[in-house]
């Protein structure tokens, strides 16, 4: 037996306890709560700079609401937890880009 298949298919190694699940509860509402402000700020208030926030980051907290809302609900690990992007390098690729876009604003406000 492989040791990547024997990792993979072990699911006592991917239990998450009930206080890191609680935590993931609470960052999922962090995360909807900054959302709603950022959704807010950029439709009422009209504001650039909150929209622009909210199309950098966008993803990325799709991506943190995702996973760690599947956790916090299953207390597992998904599988794949990259949605919405289809490799850890473009995850990555995304969120540097995201934080170029925010300070440049920033800068610029």
């Amino acid at each position: 037996m492989k040791l990547d298949t024997y990792l993979t298919h072990d699911p006592a190694a991917r239990i998450v306890g009930w206080p890191f699940r609680m935590l993931g509860a609470l960052l999922v509402l962090a995360c909807i709560g900054a959302l709603a402000v950022c959704l807010y700020g950029a439709f009422v208030d009209h504001r650039v700079g909150f929209a622009i926030f909210t199309l950098a980051l966008l993803p990325t907290g799709a991506l943190i609401v995702r996973t760690v809302g599947l956790i916090a609900l299953t207390g597992r690990v998904p599988a794949v937890p990259l949605w919405p992007f289809p490799s850890g390098g473009a995850a990555a690729t995304w969120i540097v880009i995201s934080g170029a876009i925010i300070q440049l604003y920033a800068a610029n406000a």
